[in-house]
């Protein structure tokens, strides 16, 4: 018997992928059926726009990914005035991270959404909670609020774990740990010190 050779075979006709064996040199048999159903295609650049955005039309996508992504910047914006990468390099790392979600979507992969976003600043709060347990402190309520929000971010990223394509996955734990996390130290890094030559200069 010949080994089993996974191919992925694409319909002109049809929104789906379907990934199947080739057994022999004609028989195949369907596996697996995968839709992607929040993958925008749009020529026309507004509306490919609107398409990301707004998960391809899905309300259930959109209500939940805006409202986490909310929730992640309240309970991380509420301390940070206090906190030692300030408010310029937060605000410039979130610019960035929208910046490189839409420009993913637009020309490198066909995808929608806005959960690159969310999950880099996952990776900033984890990045962070190090840092403050040495050199920063946080009220209670909003050390609270900020586990509730990173159980949150988990919970959703399973569920997507479950319902969509393994490379979902595989974008939410990249944009934590190649996005979140890095910038997080880059601006500590920086803020550090521009604060050590700042001291300097006052004592001087």
């Amino acid at each position: 018997m010949e080994k089993a050779i996974p191919e992925i075979s694409k319909s002109k006709q049809e929104s789906h992928q379907t990934l199947q064996f080739l057994i022999g040199s004609n028989d195949t048999i369907p596996l697996i059926t995968i839709t992607p159903k929040m993958s925008c295609q749009n020529t026309v650049l507004g509306e490919h726009l609107v398409c990301i955005l707004s998960y391809n039309g899905s309300v259930i996508d959109t209500v939940l990914n805006y409202t986490i992504l909310v929730a992640n910047i309240i309970v991380v914006a509420t301390p940070i005035c206090n906190s030692r990468v300030g408010f310029r390099g937060a605000s410039l790392s979130l610019l960035f991270v929208t910046i490189f979600q839409i420009m993913l979507c637009l020309v490198i992969v066909p995808c929608s959404g806005i959960s690159i976003i969310w999950c880099s600043i996952l990776g900033w709060m984890l990045a962070g909670w190090r840092k403050r347990s040495i050199h920063e402190t946080i009220t209670v309520t909003i050390a609270l609020f900020q586990t509730i929000v990173i159980v949150l971010d988990f919970s959703i990223i399973l569920y997507y774990a479950a319902t969509s394509e393994p490379i979902t996955t595989v974008a939410h734990i990249l944009a934590i740990v190649v996005l979140g996390m890095p910038l997080y130290l880059i601006n500590d890094r920086v803020n550090s010190s521009f604060s050590y030559q700042t001291i300097r200069d006052d004592h001087n």
